[in-house]
C-alpha cells in the first residue's frame, strides 16, 4: 500500500515518480532533478515506465524506487525545488541521513546547506555536532563541536531533552565514529583546545598515516618467485581475487584434511577454470574464499623452510581464521606463537585487532601489556576501524590499573622507613643510649655466632646521600606508575651497581646502608612483582570488559 506525499511533489504534471523504501510516491520533474543530481540524470533515464491509476490511459510515466524512507528523501527533494524552506526546518537527528543521501546522489546544492547546519547546534549538543563532523569527514563541524565541548569540566554532551549525557553513555549509540576520533576528541580536550595548526579531529596526522602505509606496505609484500620457482605442480589454488598459487596435492592434503577431501572428491573444472602448464597438462583448480595475500602466505607454509608472517594484527589474524578453518593444525601452532609475539611487542594494535576480530580473551592479554604504555600519547592504526567503545573501555581499565599500582607503592614496606622511625625514637627516648648499647651488644654475640663482623651503624648514615638516593628512585617509579602502570622499572641489579658508586667508594655497608640495599631489592623487584600482580586483578566493571565491537564497515 503506497501514499502520496504532500506538495509540491503531489503535482499531476510531474514526469517522474520516486518511491521511498516505506512505500512514499513523490512526484518530480526530472529536469528539476537532472540539475540537482548527476546520478538522480541518470536514472531517470535508464527508469522504467508504468502506467499509474491517476494517470491518463496509455500515458506510462518513469518510475524508481530508492532505499531512502520518505522523510529522508522529502527533506531532500525540497532542497532542490525553488521553494520556500522554514527556518530550522530539521532535528539534528535528521540532518546525517539527508547528508549522507546528499552526498551519494552528488547533490552540490543540498550538501553545501546541510554541512553548515549542524553549526547552530554546536553549542547546545557538542558532541553531536562532532559526530557528524567525524562521520562525514568536515573538520570544521567537528572542530565547532569539539571547542563547545571544552565548556564542560567532565567531556559529555546535552540530549534533545536537555539532559547532560556523559561520553561514556554518548558512546554508546553514536554512529561512524571510531576510537582514533574519539582519541582525538579526547587530546583536544585534554590540551584545552590548544593544538598544533596540523591537528584535525577527522583524520590521523600525516605522520601517523604515513607510519600506517608503511606497515601495510611492508607485511602485504607477497613473494611471488616463491610459487613460480615451485616445480612440477599438479594443482591449483585460486584466491577470491583471482590470484592463482600452483601447489602440489600431496603437500596440501597433508597440511590440511579440508584441502584433502576436497583434493580427492576433486573433478576437472571447465576449461575457463583450469590452467595448462607447459606441456599442456590440465591442472585442476580449487576455489577459495580468502584474497591473495592471506591465501600465499597461509599456504607457503605447506612447505618446509622459514616463512616470514605480517606483523601487522588484522592480517596475521586473517591468516590464523583461515588456518582454522582449514584446520591446519601444525601451522596454526605457528601463527599462535607468532601473535603472542605481536602482543608483546605491539599490543597497542593487538588490543584494537583482537576486539575487532571477536578474541575477548586475547583483547585482555594485550589490554594487560598496554600498561606499559602511556596510553594518552599512543596510537595505533587499527583505532580508525574500531568503535570508540573499546578505546574508552581500555582508558578505564588503565584508570583502575594506575590507582591499584598506586596504592600498592603507597602501602609498600620500605626497611628504610622502619631504620628511620627506629632512629627517630632512639633520639627523643630517654633511654636512647641504653638502647643502643643495648642492640650493639645483641650485634656483637650475633657476630659472633655466625662467624661474621658488621661495623656499628653510623648515626650520620640516617641524612646520608644514600637515602636520598633510593628516594629519588623511589619517586622516579611513582611517577612512572601514574603515567604507565605497567612499565618496567630497573632490575635490582641494575640499581646495586648504579648505588656502588656513591657508597662502597666511600666507606662498606653498615647497618643503615643495609637497610638502603634491601630496599634496593624491594624496589627492583619486590614491588614491581606486587604492583604486576595486582594489575592482573584489575577487571573492567562489565562482567565482558572487552567485548567485541563489530566493524566500522558493519554498521
Amino acid at each position: 500500500m503506497t501514499t502520496s506525499s504532500s506538495a509540491p511533489f503531489n503535482r499531476h504534471d510531474a514526469d517522474v515518480i520516486i518511491r521511498s523504501a516505506d512505500a512514499v510516491d513523490f512526484r518530480v520533474h526530472s529536469q528539476i532533478l537532472a540539475v540537482a543530481s548527476p546520478i538522480f540524470e541518470d536514472m531517470v533515464i535508464v527508469a522504467r515506465p508504468e502506467a499509474f491509476e491517476d494517470t491518463p490511459p496509455g500515458r506510462h510515466i518513469p518510475f524508481v524506487t530508492l532505499v531512502e524512507d520518505g522523510h529522508t528523501l522529502d527533506a531532500l527533494l525540497r532542497l532542490c525545488y525553488p521553494i520556500e524552506i522554514a527556518d530550522a526546518p530539521w532535528a539534528l537527528e535528521d540532518i546525517p541521513a539527508i547528508l549522507d543521501a546528499a552526498l551519494k546522489y552528488i547533490m552540490a546544492g543540498p550538501t553545501a546547506v546541510l554541512v553548515k547546519e549542524p553549526l547552530t547546534f554546536a553549542k547546545a549538543r557538542p558532541l553531536q555536532v562532532w559526530s557528524i563532523g567525524c562521520r562525514f569527514g568536515l573538520e570544521k563541524v567537528a572542530r565547532a563541536g569539539a571547542e563547545a565541548a571544552l565548556h564542560f569540566r567532565q567531556l559529555g554532551t546535552y540530549n534533545f531533552a536537555r539532559e547532560f549525557v556523559p561520553a561514556e553513555a554518548f558512546l554508546e549509540t553514536v554512529r561512524g565514529v571510531s576510537a582514533g576520533h574519539y582519541s582525538r576528541l579526547l587530546e583536544f580536550h585534554r590540551r584545552a583546545g590548544a593544538v598544533p595548526p596540523a591537528f584535525t579531529l577527522t583524520r590521523p596526522s600525516t605522520q601517523r598515516s604515513d607510519a600506517a602505509s608503511l606497515s601495510e606496505s611492508s607485511v602485504t609484500a607477497v613473494a611471488d618467485d616463491f610459487y613460480a620457482s615451485l616445480p612440477y605442480p599438479d594443482i591449483i589454488c585460486r584466491a577470491a581475487d583471482g590470484v592463482e598459487l600452483p601447489l602440489h596435492k600431496a603437500l596440501l592434503s597433508m597440511a590440511s584434511p579440508i584441502f584433502g577431501r576436497r583434493v580427492q572428491a576433486h573433478r576437472l573444472e571447465e576449461a575457463e577454470q583450469s590452467r595448462a602448464t607447459s606441456n599442456d597438462t590440465i591442472l585442476p583448480v580449487i576455489t577459495c574464499t580468502e584474497d591473495g595475500i592471506i591465501l600465499s602466505t597461509l599456504l607457503r607454509f605447506c612447505y618446509p623452510g622459514d616463512h616470514a608472517l605480517p606483523h601487522d594484527p588484522l592480517s596475521l589474524l586473517a591468516i590464523l581464521d583461515a588456518a582454522e578453518r582449514y584446520q591446519m593444525e601444525r601451522i596454526v601452532g605457528v601463527i599462535k606463537m607468532h601473535w603472542n609475539t605481536v602482543i608483546i611487542q605491539n599490543p597497542l594494535s593487538a588490543y584494537f585487532a583482537a576486539v575487532m576480530s571477536g578474541l575477548d580473551e586475547d583483547a585482555r592479554r594485550a589490554a594487560r601489556h598496554t600498561l606499559r604504555l602511556e596510553l594518552s600519547s599512543s596510537y595505533a592504526p587499527e583505532m580508525e576501524f574500531c568503535q570508540p567503545h573499546a578505546y574508552h573501555r581500555l582508558l578505564n581499565y588503565h584508570e583502575r590499573a594506575r590507582n591499584s599500582a598506586i596504592v600498592v607503592d603507597f602501602t609498600f614496606p620500605w626497611a628504610s622507613d622502619a631504620v628511620s622511625v627506629t632512629s627517630k625514637s632512639q633520639t627523643t627516648s630517654p633511654d636512647s643510649h641504653d638502647h643502643a648499647r643495648h642492640n650493639r651488644r645483641n650485634a656483637r654475640r650475633e657476630g659472633a655466632a655466625t662467624q661474621t663482623t658488621r661495623r656499628p651503624s653510623d648515626p650520620s648514615c640516617a641524612r646520608a646521600v644514600n637515602r636520598t638516593w633510593i628516594e629519588e628512585r623511589r619517586a622516579t617509579f611513582r611517577q612512572m606508575l601514574v603515567r604507565q602502570p605497567g612499565t618496567e622499572f630497573h632490575s635490582d641489579g641494575s640499581l646495586f651497581r648504579s648505588s656502588t658508586g656513591l657508597t662502597l667508594g666511600v666507606k662498606p655497608w653498615c647497618t643503615c646502608c643495609q637497610s638502603i640495599a634491601e630496599d634496593i631489592v624491594r624496589l627492583g623487584k619486590s614491588l614491581p612483582e606486587r604492583v604486576a600482580s595486582e594489575l592482573d586483578k584489575v577487571r573492567n566493571v562489565d562482567s565482558n570488559p572487552f567485548a567485541s565491537w563489530v566493524h566500522l564497515d558493519d554498521w
